[in-house]
């Protein structure tokens, strides 16, 4: 299943949500590299970094890149693929989950989630 999106979220939210637990293991295949064994450890780190790019943040209107900030890789949605569909599906029902939990509405047919860069 490939993801992959070109527009940013609107908001975030936090909390924990006891009902929905998430397989283990998201099986994130890397483009040049193949399966990230997860807990990521240091050599398999050192391997997928120069796939990587410094993780950008948020400031105001301007996107900056400065590892006083953040001090983290990732790579881009093309350059992976989640292969475990049981926890895109897992994640997907989190997301609408907290979206209702929210706005607490239960009409939210149009909001729709993506699973994109992550950051090592």
């Amino acid at each position: 299943m490939k993801l992959h999106s070109t527009n940013s979220g609107d908001f975030a939210t936090g909390g924990l949500l006891p009902d929905v637990e998430l397989p283990v293991i998201p099986l994130i295949d890397v483009k040049d590299y193949g399966l990230l064994p997860f807990p990521l450890n240091d050599t398999t780190f050192n391997c997928v970094k120069p796939l990587c790019k410094q993780s950008p943040y948020g400031m105001g209107e301007e996107t900056l890149v400065d590892t006083s900030v953040r001090n983290s890789f990732q790579l881009e949605p093309y350059q992976f693929e989640i292969k475990n569909h049981e926890f895109v599906k897992q994640v997907s029902v989190l997301i609408q989950k907290k979206i209702k939990s929210a706005f607490r509405s239960s009409r939210c047919d149009n909001i729709r989630e993506d699973l994109q860069t992550p950051y090592l």
